[in-house]
């Protein structure tokens, strides 16, 4: 249930209480679920209130307040007052805890499910992390601990953390180490080390995890069933060592996968890359897939470097028959053809999202025609955002003819009817609202307009040109493309026009007499 879902059902079964009498009023909040909507929208001052207020509200209110911790200060407060001490806006223990003053902290301790904390602000030694994650309780569902300098974290400090919190925390969904002053500025991610990654695989309740994979990757151990229940997968890695890691580890569960490239992609190892994600991923489950350079990707860099990206690369991923979202670009080089898009077109059947070398920073050798388009309006029903560099140029100066209705011939202008593909002499049925042309040349935008509205009779963002701005050096791409963005509302309408004066015709023509029409 939503926020807004539960304040509205709290306000209205207040309401209705506060109609009763006193005495009704008190019976109404023995109703636990009363108390618990209640709770869950109160704020943390309120539900200290509510928790000493009597015994109806003590045990929920208490409950809620402690389900997740900013810190370990509050923990540390449940100790003897004399016990700790606040110098220059830090707490500390002022003496060592006896045994007796335990029983509080390891009462409260039990109820926290969410530990977010900095381990910087601690100011204690790397070897201290197990004890300090032993004294929280074993209800956690998830841990979050940044600051840690990745210069001074012993291997096995984290192997032992892990270790620790598998036995005791079953019902850990989410575990995240975010490390200060790393090269890569990585966060959220576990760890760089090959034995801990091992070791974090092994955590059979994680249902997400961000994992940062070591540059030198060396299996040690061969996992029978690698993160078990993972369903989400964030990977910041080079191309080697996602090659590796997808050898050691297969991930049946995996229904989304992001993955951010440190450094350039590798040239002779792009076919290696799709094939991998193909290998370690399983077809039935696997849905959503983005793959990006780490660091801002740079125009430059794409030009200088030497890995190109070819149709028949990608053709590995279309065994995925479910994907329904796709986005992968890269700083390189690409060649890509019309065949491919027909191909993943008519593959991912489910496809609402689909962005492909669309970026600035991808250099094309070749591009897809404008067909490339029509294929995803002609077979993608579930479609809503699309974005892909093609050639609007590359068809002008291509005259054909048509028969008009007195049978003579005549010559126009314009795509030709070969380059709707299957959408030719019908109306299209796209849902497409958002599209992105990236830096697509273009000729006649007029035309192109026209094409446009007739294969996406529902796009309603204007195309996206912010790349243009910068990276059209006459400008002239640009100043086409905001004339298709003026001409567009013009031809939609005109389409919406003449589909609606056809389907009237069409049902004159059934329901009337021949000699009459």
């Amino acid at each position: 249930m939503s926020q807004e879902s539960i304040e509205s059902v709290t306000d209205s079964v207040m309401h209705n209480i506060l109609q009763y009498p006193q005495g009704a009023q008190h019976r109404a909040l023995h109703i636990v679920e009363i108390v618990r909507h209640v709770c869950q929208v109160a704020d943390q001052n309120t539900l200290a209130v509510l928790a000493r207020t009597c015994k109806l509200f003590y045990e929920t209110a208490l409950q809620t307040l402690w389900t997740g911790i900013p810190d370990l200060v509050p923990l540390i407060k449940c100790f003897p007052a004399d016990a700790w001490v606040i110098e220059n806006s830090e707490i500390r223990f002022s003496r060592l805890p006896m045994p007796e003053d335990w029983e509080r902290f390891l009462r409260h301790a039990r109820l926290v499910q969410i530990l977010v904390f900095s381990w910087a602000m601690l100011r204690m030694e790397v070897p201290a992390l197990p004890t300090v994650l032993s004294f929280v309780g074993h209800q956690l569902t998830k841990i979050s601990i940044n600051g840690w300098d990745q210069r001074h974290v012993p291997e096995q400090v984290l192997r032992c953390a892990i270790t620790l919190i598998a036995p005791r925390s079953r019902q850990c969904r989410s575990f995240n180490f975010s490390f200060y002053g790393s090269s890569s500025n990585l966060s959220p991610t576990a760890t760089s080390y090959t034995p801990t990654v091992e070791y974090l695989a092994q955590l059979g309740t994680l249902r997400e995890a961000h994992i940062r994979l070591p540059d030198i990757w060396a299996p040690t151990t061969r996992i029978s069933r690698p993160f078990s229940r993972l369903t989400k997968i964030t990977l910041h890695t080079t191309t080697e060592a996602y090659i590796i890691f997808s050898k050691a580890m297969s991930l049946p569960n995996i229904v989304a996968m992001d993955m951010s490239i440190i450094r350039q992609l590798t040239a002779h190892l792009v076919p290696e890359l799709f094939l991998s994600i193909r290998r370690q991923l399983f077809p039935d489950v696997f849905r959503q897939l983005s793959i990006y350079p780490e660091q801002d990707p740079k125009r430059a860099t794409a030009l200088r470097t030497a890995a190109v990206i070819r149709s028949v690369d990608l053709r590995p991923l279309l065994e995925f028959p479910s994907v329904d979202s796709f986005h992968c670009s890269f700083e390189c080089h690409h060649e890509l053809d019309d065949a491919l898009f027909l191909d993943i077109a008519k593959t991912w059947t489910e496809l609402s999202y689909f962005r492909l070398s669309a970026e600035h920073v991808c250099i094309h050798n070749s591009l897809p025609s404008i067909t490339a388009l029509a294929h995803f309006a002609t077979y993608s029903h579930n479609l809503v955002s699309l974005g892909l560099t093609v050639d609007a140029a590359g068809w002008d100066g291509i005259s054909w003819e048509i028969w008009d209705d007195h049978s003579e011939r005549v010559r126009t202008a314009g795509p030709a009817p070969h380059h709707y593909g299957e959408l030719a002499g019908r109306a299209s049925d796209s849902h497409v609202y958002s599209l992105h042309v990236g830096t697509s040349p273009i000729s006649r935008p007029e035309h192109i307009a026209l094409f446009l509205a007739r294969i996406f009779p529902r796009v309603e963002e204007p195309l996206t040109l912010y790349e243009l701005e910068e990276y059209d050096p006459d400008g002239t791409s640009l100043e086409e493309w905001r004339e298709v963005d003026r001409y567009l509302p013009m031809f939609m309408r005109f389409e919406e026009v003449h589909e609606q004066f056809r389907n009237e015709e069409e049902g004159c023509n059934y329901n009337g007499d021949d000699e009459e029409q």
